[in-house]
């Protein structure tokens, strides 16, 4: 294991002792795409790191080796997380308010510009995770992101063809079951103020305490409701009768509340 200076950093990485080696970007001069560093490839990334010239720091599954959790990677703690992002582990990344260091605003993270919201992602300073429509560029359909399948859904999201699928047909739903719900572009809450708002809707099954099956699936929500009941899971007392009404309700099979 290598040694660290007395500022706790890794000498050939710490500005305090090897300041030589850093350039005007307070970036390692071989790791800088500005400066063109010898350690950059053609894809302006790190060699090591880069798949597409085949880097000697990526593993079969196509991650880098020390935080991928099917190799083992070294970077990998018990609970399957990256060891510094770990807040279990106390990771070295993670601050007394239980964030990212470098994204957290009351440390005054790295991360964060004089408009307190990431750099990456400010429209302002023109965020490198921002693209010319001023969205972030992996949720952008009009740059063809992607995230997002056939049915321009968010694959991890889509009821027809991503892991929704996968998950409902393993909780007992049938493909017809999924693919009528995939079709729902509305909250079916009652009385729902947002219908119009375009985004995904979430399937409403967890909120019983039971697990992703038929006889517990009510409907189609939005993320309003769906935080809603998360509430009334902890406080039944609370709910209106609209609310206990739709908490009563099963498409697909009548059940008991």
């Amino acid at each position: 294991m290598r040694k660290k200076c007395e500022h706790g950093r890794l000498k050939f990485n710490c500005k305090e002792c090897n300041s030589s080696a850093f350039c005007e970007h307070n970036r390692l001069k071989s790791r800088c795409k500005e400066c063109d560093g010898s350690q950059i490839c053609e894809h302006e990334k790190r060699r090591e790191y880069c798949k597409d010239c085949g880097g000697s720091g990526i593993c079969e599954h196509g991650r880098r080796k020390s935080r991928c959790i099917k190799c083992g990677g070294s970077g990998i703690c018990e609970h399957n997380k990256e060891k510094s992002r770990c807040k279990i582990c106390g990771g070295s990344q993670i601050c007394e308010h239980g964030r990212l260091k470098r994204t957290c605003k009351e440390c005054g993270g790295s991360g964060i510009c004089e408009h307190e919201t990431r750099k990456s992602r400010c429209k302002i300073c023109d965020g490198s995770e921002l693209c010319e429509h001023g969205k972030q560029k992996d949720t952008c359909k009009e740059c063809g992101s992607s995230a997002f399948c056939e049915h321009t859904r968010r694959k991890n999201t889509c009821k027809e063809c991503g892991t929704y699928k996968r998950l409902f047909l393993k909780g007992s739903f049938t493909t017809e079951q999924v693919k009528e719900m995939g079709k729902i572009k509305v909250c079916q809450f009652p009385n729902c103020l947002v219908q119009s708002n375009g985004k995904s809707l979430y399937s409403d099954h967890c909120h019983d305490g039971q697990k992703c099956n038929p006889n517990n699936y009510r409907g189609e929500i939005c993320y309003g409701h769906n935080m809603l009941l998360g509430w009334l899971d902890i406080f039944p007392e609370e709910a209106s009768t609209n609310a206990i009404e739709y908490m009563k309700r099963r498409p697909f099979k009548e059940g008991k509340l």
